[in-house]
Order: C-alpha cells, then sequence, then structure tokens
C-alpha cells in the first residue's frame, strides 16, 4: 500500500496524509491500514500522538479491538509516543478479554 511504501521510505508524515485522504474520501480503512499508519505515528513519537488516539478509538468503533496484531501496534505506538501507561491499558484489556499477547505484545512492552 501507499501508506506502507512512505513508511519504508522514511516518510511517515506522508503515510498520515494518504490514510487521511483515505478518510476524507469515506475510503473505510482495513486492519493492514491501521497497522501501517500506526507504524507512522510511532515513528513520529510524541507530535503524533493525538492522531493515534484518535485511530485507538475508530479501532474500537469498528469492534477491532480484538485483533492481537492491532493491539501490538497499538502498544507500539504509545511506547513510541511517551505513554506507557496507555500500553499498559491496552495490554490489560488484551488479558480481560482473553486476547491471548504474542511475543512481539512483550518485545513492545
Amino acid at each position: 500500500s501507499l501508506i506502507q511504501m512512505y513508511n519504508n521510505c522514511g516518510e511517515p508524515n506522508k503515510s498520515i496524509e494518504v490514510y487521511d485522504h483515505m478518510i476524507a474520501n469515506n475510503i473505510a480503512p482495513t486492519k493492514v491500514t491501521y497497522i501501517n499508519t500506526l507504524t507512522a505515528i510511532s515513528n513520529l513519537g510524541l507530535n503524533a500522538l493525538e492522531k493515534g488516539k484518535q485511530i485507538h478509538q475508530q479501532i474500537t468503533q469498528h469492534k477491532l479491538d480484538t485483533n492481537v496484531i492491532l493491539l501490538n501496534s497499538l502498544i507500539q505506538m504509545y511506547n513510541n509516543c511517551g505513554e506507557p501507561n496507555k500500553s499498559i491499558e491496552v495490554y490489560d484489556h488484551m488479558i480481560a478479554n482473553n486476547i491471548a499477547p504474542t511475543k512481539v505484545t512483550y518485545i513492545n512492552t
């Protein structure tokens, strides 16, 4: 995808622009879209925290907050954006909902 390509080229701001363009044009993001956009936000750190929180809300609204890969991406994003307590909240959500953490979950936390 374009979002992933921009991430791979070290252009996380462009990744987020593509995501915003999708939303503005009523193109529904997929799990992969969210994961790649969260990666861009993770690369930007604290400057993109509010966008990350918005995406977290969208993931929850679309009932995708049971997907371990998305949850791992949220954990990484919150850690990289200086919000370790939010990472722990996401992890606690996983445990409370019987979502089995993976090796990646523990590497990110």
